[in-house]
């Protein structure tokens, strides 16, 4: 009897055995198995990233430029040197050419003149890595206050007014009867401020 037992023991371990080892096999034979790493799993890597400024771009002017004449009243002043004029189009806010803006305090009747001409940013490609900088304010013998802004259209107000970001916060100007800017497309505004004569 004792040997009967010994021998169904033996058996009993080598069934053990052999099924342990078929499992074994088959978890190292079926690849992408989460049961297949047998062992301690390699401790993280730090991923390799590099991060890069933004890349100096151009505005390549695209069709002709649009302009239109308001005029209206100075309702607010920025000391960053905006202006926000009252039209019967609507509030418009645009720049003066300096952050000196006393030369039109609240209440005082002026004129707007906008060109809008859209521009498609394209990367600056002479291998110098410098973008030329334009200057904010145009050199214009005319009086009044001249600006240029080459800015992304943030809204566009059915009623005929674009938002357009800027470095000294957003401006408003209204947009040409015959000119239709796309949100996000990115356009050149030259404006003149100037009192009502």
């Amino acid at each position: 009897m004792a040997r009967f037992l010994v021998r169904r023991l033996a058996y009993a371990l080598l069934l053990v055995v052999a099924v342990s080892s078929a499992a074994m096999l088959l978890t190292r034979v079926a690849p992408g198995d989460v049961t297949a790493q047998l062992g301690a799993f390699a401790p993280p890597e730090e991923i390799a990233h590099v991060t890069t400024g933004p890349r100096p771009m151009r505005a390549v002017p695209q069709g002709s430029a649009q302009t239109s004449e308001v005029t209206g009243t100075v309702s607010a002043v920025d000391p960053r040197g905006l202006v926000t004029v009252d039209t019967a189009q609507g509030r418009l806010t645009v720049w003066t050419a300096t952050s000196d803006t006393s030369g039109f305090p609240v209440g005082t009747p002026v004129r707007v003149r906008v060109s809008v001409q859209p521009v498609q940013m394209v990367p600056i490609t002479d291998g110098s890595g410098s973008a030329s900088v334009e200057p904010s304010a145009s050199i214009v013998t005319t009086p009044g206050e001249h600006a240029v802004i080459t800015g992304r259209v943030a809204v566009v107000d059915p009623r005929g007014a674009i938002t357009v970001e800027s470095p000294r916060g957003p401006i408003v100007v209204v947009m040409p009867p015959t000119f239709s800017a796309p949100a996000g497309g990115s356009v050149q505004v030259r404006t003149t401020l100037e009192r009502a004569q």
